[in-house]
């Protein structure tokens, strides 16, 4: 957990790692300078969401709820 996540009581992992392999393996879709950045990563290990700049809780929150409602078994 980082920053926000630590201040909101977000349990599940984060992904910025400390040496930027995480955050290059998506540079496709994210370019390294576009921080800060949140990326909701899919069950299927893709970006299903991602949000440029700030986000709040009730934001991240929603666009987690969206990809677990596409996910059977899951939300």
């Amino acid at each position: 957990r980082y920053g926000f996540g630590e201040e909101c009581g977000i349990t599940w992992p984060g992904g910025v790692g400390t040496d930027g392999r995480r955050l290059l393996a998506f540079r496709v879709t994210l370019r390294p300078d576009a921080i800060p950045t949140t990326l909701v990563i899919g069950g299927a290990g893709s970006v299903a969401a991602r949000v440029l700049g700030e986000v709040t809780g009730a934001t991240l929150r929603e666009l987690i709820g969206a990809v677990l409602a596409e996910v059977p078994g899951e939300g």
